[in-house]
């Protein structure tokens, strides 16, 4: 799914009129269920999950440290994964039923997205952009 930036209603009706048929149905049903979520913080990651493209290739993805093997690298990423798991719990249980998420709180459901759809690729895949 691309992301399109919007300044107008206008716009938004463009943007979504110059997908395909099959598109828009998906892009409505997404956001429907994203929408009928019980609460702030579940719209707010799935909104943020649903943001991730999983399709981008390697070239556009954005570095974030070298590690001395995939082992280690792996190891890092999933000790950052269950910390923004644990994080983002407690978001969900402070305030289920809020109306607003601080800052803090949206920038940990940012990383968790980015998190999850994190991967350790060798240097030379990202080297080569």
């Amino acid at each position: 799914m691309k992301v399109y930036a919007a300044g107008s209603e206008a716009e938004v009706q463009a943007a979504v009129a110059s997908l395909p048929g099959d598109d828009q149905i998906r892009l409505v049903s997404k956001i429907y269920d994203i929408l009928t979520m019980p609460t702030l913080a579940a719209r707010t990651e799935a909104l943020l999950d649903a943001l991730q493209d999983s399709s981008a290739p390697v070239s556009r993805w954005r570095p974030i440290d070298v590690f001395e093997s995939a082992t280690s690298c792996e190891h890092q990423r999933q000790h950052a994964l269950q910390s923004f798991e644990r994080a983002a719990a407690k978001v969900r249980t402070a305030s289920p039923d809020g109306d607003e998420l601080a800052f803090e709180e949206w920038t940990i459901f940012e990383g968790l997205a980015a998190c999850r759809m994190s991967r350790c690729v060798p240097e030379s895949a990202v080297l080569n952009r």
